[in-house]
């Protein structure tokens, strides 16, 4: 018996190593399943009538009409501050690389359409002072010095000029110029990826996107408030971490084709995925015939980029967005309605479940019905 229970005390704290090690391996692997990847979450959603060869025709497709877009980053230093916070392979790996990267965010963002391959070039000191302040002039400079050390900068679609912290001494905006395709941004913001994604949108057509308080019964629309940039899951809104851009800027992008996208013409009960998807019913658009715009209804879920959404965010429910195409091309800044304008708190703006928004000007309630992870279900009416 003493020899068995000798056994028994030097087998326990094995035993309970081992339970603790299956413990931590489980919940490993249930945390590890809920970071679903994208791919992985469209193979599993899968539905009886779409075929694996049907959804890889549609990759094929998307592959088949990718955009490249070649980008330059020229890293630029000032003869007041010649700092050089980040190497070149460092910014490399921040627009270039195969973690999360500018290149991997905007491959995920739309659907595989754009892909962003180029070259970092530099440091190079420009003559512009840090303390004038003059980003447009800074961005010249770099693109100067480029051209002087013999590169064909002008080669490239756009052009990132990422220079040492200047927030102390100036406005602290990266900003684009469209006309000369250039990008200035400070290299030290607070998330690189963030600011470069938001910039580079502007360049490929992109709007900043706003947020809409209106009554929760909306008959007037000069009843609303506008809030600008303010649209919290929207790169081309401000906000302080990644995300995808909203419906809105991907349907006038292009990125979001008709097959994905359900035209409601009459009442009846309409179910989405979330927007993070590919090749799946993305978005409801519902005419608003006394503006010539769209309502444009959408379901977000914290997948892939869109997983830095903040929790306090509402995700439970549907965004409605109002949107405008005003050409081939372009299109107006897109509104962001908040569901629930009476409640004082930014992360309630999404619907919730059983809540009716009701556009009397046009004769449209729009009621969510249901949602879960995979899915919302809308209920949209026509009353006239």
């Amino acid at each position: 018996m003493e020899g068995r229970k000798g056994n028994i005390q030097i087998l326990f704290p094995v035993f309970v190593i081992l339970i603790a090690f299956l413990i931590t391996f489980y919940f490993y692997n249930l945390y590890q399943g809920q970071k679903v990847g994208i791919d992985s979450l469209i193979s599993m959603e899968k539905t009886s009538n779409q075929s694996s060869s049907e959804i890889s025709k549609s990759k094929n497709t998307a592959q088949a009409n990718q955009k490249k877009i070649r980008l330059a980053v020229i890293l630029a230093n000032f003869p007041d501050k010649k700092e050089q916070p980040k190497t070149p392979g460092e910014i490399n790996n921040i627009v270039f690389g195969e973690g999360q990267s500018v290149k991997k965010y905007f491959l995920e963002n739309s659907y595989d359409l754009i892909d962003i391959e180029g070259d970092v070039f530099g440091w190079f000191t420009i003559s512009k002072q840090l303390t004038s302040c003059d980003d447009y002039q800074w961005g010249n400079d770099a693109l100067n010095e480029a051209r002087l050390k013999g590169i064909d900068i002008d080669s490239y679609d756009f052009r990132i000029v990422a220079v040492p912290d200047y927030s102390t001494k100036c406005p602290a905006w990266e900003r684009a110029y469209l006309t000369e395709k250039l990008v200035v941004i400070n290299i030290e913001a607070l998330s690189p990826l963030r600011e470069i994604a938001h910039e580079l949108g502007h360049l490929m057509g992109a709007q900043h996107a706003h947020l809409v308080r209106c009554p929760m019964v909306i008959e007037r629309y000069d009843n609303c408030q506008i809030e600008n940039t303010q649209d919290p899951f929207d790169a081309m809104g401000y906000t302080n971490y990644v995300s995808h851009f909203s419906a809105a800027n991907k349907v006038g992008l292009g990125w979001i084709g008709q097959a994905s996208i359900i035209e409601v013409k009459q009442s009846g009960t309409y179910t989405i995925k979330p927007l993070e998807y590919k090749d799946e019913p993305l978005i409801l658009k519902i005419p608003k015939l006394d503006t010539k715009q769209n309502y444009l209804i959408s379901y977000r879920q914290r997948i892939g980029y869109d997983s830095d959404i903040p929790f306090w965010e509402n995700l439970d429910g549907v965004s409605i967005q109002i949107f405008e195409k005003i050409g081939e091309n372009s299109f107006l800044e897109p509104l962001l309605i908040d569901a629930n304008p009476d409640i004082n708190f930014a992360g309630d703006i999404n619907m919730n479940d059983n809540q009716t928004i009701t556009d009397v000007a046009n004769g449209i309630s729009i009621k969510q019905i249901s949602h879960n992870e995979r899915s919302a279900t809308v209920e949209v009416n026509f009353l006239q």
